[in-house]
């Protein structure tokens, strides 16, 4: 029997390979064609209302399965062997990596077992460590500040400080809306870093440094 950490987990790796794949397809059309963008977008919102249905079902499912009794099973005994870590700047190509933790003004935070784990935390942090900039940049700030009715707009709406964030997102954007408020702040980007597990750097999958992929990040 698989332990129930796993199996969540096995739940939020899919949610994120889902995101990116939604990412990659929308990358994938000609955005100045506006003959191919009318024939894809009937395709994107059948897309879109899975990928909703999907996260609905993931979020029932990962509350249910944290509901339950917590019995510890043989398989479950604690890992005391250390976890291999890297540390990213924001500036990278996150696609199929797993982060452990974040960095925020030189404080490690986490765990976090998922880039929407993660997204939410640094939404919290950033409204504890700052919470003038949180209000100027995420409430009044309309091309980065959340809503005040999740509505059917987000996929996976997070509530913090009474705006509706959308968590319904692929690590890229992820980042790039990490990016987006530092820069709104007139924050150093680099004041946040993330953990990856493992040494993803071995596959080349962070290594993208391209002026084309930053400038797309912080626009």
């Amino acid at each position: 029997m698989k332990p129930l950490e796993n199996i969540s987990q096995e739940i939020e790796d899919l949610r994120e390979q889902l995101l990116s794949l939604d990412e990659e397809i929308w990358g994938s059309v000609e955005h100045r064609d506006t003959k191919a963008l009318r024939v894809f977008l009937p395709f994107k919102e059948k897309i879109n209302e899975r990928i909703k249905t999907f996260q609905q079902a993931a979020n029932d499912l990962l509350e249910t399965i944290a509901e339950l009794p917590k019995i510890q099973l043989p398989s479950e005994l604690p890992n005391t062997v250390p976890v291999e870590e890297t540390v990213a700047p924001l500036h990278r190509n996150f696609v199929s990596t797993k982060p452990t933790a974040f960095q925020f003004d030189g404080e490690r935070i986490g765990p976090t077992n998922s880039w929407r784990s993660l997204w939410q935390t640094f939404l919290t942090k950033f409204l504890e460590k700052h919470p003038d900039d949180f209000k100027l940049h995420l409430v009044l700030t309309p091309c980065i500040a959340g809503v005040r009715d999740a509505g059917d707009d987000l996929q996976d709406p997070f509530l913090c400080s009474g705006k509706w964030f959308e968590c319904g997102l692929s690590a890229n954007a992820i980042r790039d809306r990490i990016k987006r408020i530092l820069i709104h702040a007139k924050m150093d980007t680099g004041r946040v870093k993330v953990f990856l597990r493992g040494n993803p750097d071995i596959d080349g999958t962070i290594f993208d440094n391209s002026a084309a992929s930053v400038s797309t990040a912080v626009s």
